[in-house]
């Protein structure tokens, strides 16, 4: 069975991962045909800036998985739904960081950017692109944790799989009838909203786990550990978008994210 959950996750994983970078590819030239490389550089820096929050998560994904490993072991449910509750009520409060994050990157942002975007324009597409994070730290981060750590990253591979190929084909489809980048993110950030409840889902009635106020908190540790692994994993890769936001364009933005998909390919490919 062990072994069977083994293949599950590298084949499906590396199909994900395959599909991604077709997307990855598929997306970002369509929108520039159609809008233009400032709006694909806009879309890419916002979508940046937002996932910066996720440094406040200080590593405590990292911990919480490493609790689970004991309690999975044993099949302790009660365990595993204590450690799932202490973590949807940390990324709740998390989630509540996010929105104060994002009305201040609405305030700042416009301001620190050099475009020829309104003011209204830049801040919408913020709130647009803040949805979908927003729904996975507020109800879909707990359940996503249980499921890497019980060793089942394919579910949640094939989950983002079917999300990112019917996303091109939205995204595909709403190009050719001349909609807006604002309504085109927009029906993307619905789709991706499904994904937390379907994780849920899951997890609830396929594996009896539940998380519910009757779940007795725990204290979760190695989470200074976890920290500073954490954040390097964040400086490293997202340092390079926020230094081009503030001191060069959106267009420079757009052609540097098209030249850096060789590399991101290659590293997506090793870590599949």
């Amino acid at each position: 069975m062990r072994k069977k959950h083994i293949y599950k996750n590298i084949i499906i994983t590396f199909l994900y991962q395959v599909i991604y970078i077709l997307c990855g590819l598929i997306i970002p030239q369509a929108i520039i045909n159609k809008f233009g490389s400032e709006t694909n550089g806009l879309i890419i820096s916002v979508t940046q800036f937002i996932t910066y929050i996720t440094i406040m998560e200080s590593g405590f994904g990292l911990a919480v998985k490493s609790m689970l490993y004991k309690p999975l072991a044993e099949n302790n449910k009660k365990k595993i739904s204590s450690v799932l509750y202490t973590t949807d009520s940390f990324f709740k409060k998390l989630s509540i960081i996010l929105f104060v994050y994002v009305a201040i990157l609405c305030l700042v942002y416009p301001f620190i950017i050099k475009s020829n975007f309104s003011y209204f324009y830049t801040v919408s597409l913020i709130l647009i692109i803040a949805i979908s994070i927003f729904a996975e730290y507020f109800m879909g981060m707990s359940y996503k944790l249980y499921l890497q750590a019980a060793q089942k990253t394919y579910i949640i591979s094939l989950i983002q799989l079917i999300t990112y190929v019917v996303n091109t084909i939205i995204v595909l489809i709403l190009l050719n009838f001349n909609s807006s980048i604002h309504f085109i993110k927009f029906v993307g950030a619905l789709l991706f909203l499904i994904r937390p409840f379907v994780q849920k889902y899951i997890v609830e009635k396929k594996y009896g786990i539940k998380i519910n106020k009757t779940c007795k908190k725990i204290e979760i540790v190695n989470k200074k550990e976890s920290l500073s692994q954490h954040i390097a994993g964040i400086i490293h890769n997202n340092i390079d978008v926020f230094l081009l936001s503030v001191v060069s364009n959106l267009t420079t933005i757009s052609i540097y994210s098209v030249y850096s998909l060789v590399i991101s390919t290659k590293k997506l490919i090793i870590l599949s």
